[in-house]
């Protein structure tokens, strides 16, 4: 065993970080650019709020965030965006699910099918408060599980 401080194991886990930091480094600064990409308005909007920036600015030398209540995130998301629900609102681009459960064939093929439209109905409901997509998966003997939605969509139409 040598006490070389250039080993062959030495260089290979130095060059492995270095790549590794260079990748990071890389994503990093490809997320930036797609964030400012996607904050950027149309010319007509830029006109408006550069001139509301500046009596902003003017005004106070922090400006304060603007949040729309009923938005998850603070704000409408763009078309397409999946936003996740938080305090301000519920979730935004969620995936519809099938409108209505198929004719799925016996088989483990068609039960894989039928479960997974049923919780993409669900996941639907829970993330949006609209359970219309999840009712035709229920059977009445789901007791539990009627109960639990039935809450959820409660807790949506009240506003939490």
């Amino acid at each position: 065993m040598t006490s070389n401080l250039f080993t062959r194991r030495a260089m290979l886990s130095g060059g492995t970080l270095l790549g590794l930091g260079a990748l990071l480094a890389a994503c990093g600064h490809q997320a930036n650019n797609e964030a400012a990409a996607t904050t950027s308005a149309a010319p007509s909007e830029t006109a408006s709020a550069s001139a509301a920036a500046s009596n902003a600015t003017s005004a106070s030398a922090t400006p304060s965030p603007v949040i729309t209540r009923g938005y998850s995130g603070g704000s409408k998301a763009p078309d397409g965006e999946y936003r996740k629900a938080d305090a301000y609102g519920i979730a935004q681009n969620v995936p519809l699910p099938k409108a209505k459960p198929q004719q799925y064939p016996e088989t483990f093929a068609g039960l894989r099918e039928m479960m997974t439209d049923w919780v993409r109905a669900r996941n639907y409901g829970i993330q949006t408060g609209d359970m219309q997509y999840v009712w035709p998966y229920m059977l009445d003997t789901y007791e539990k599980d009627i109960k639990f939605l039935k809450d959820i969509e409660g807790l949506y139409q009240r506003g939490g």
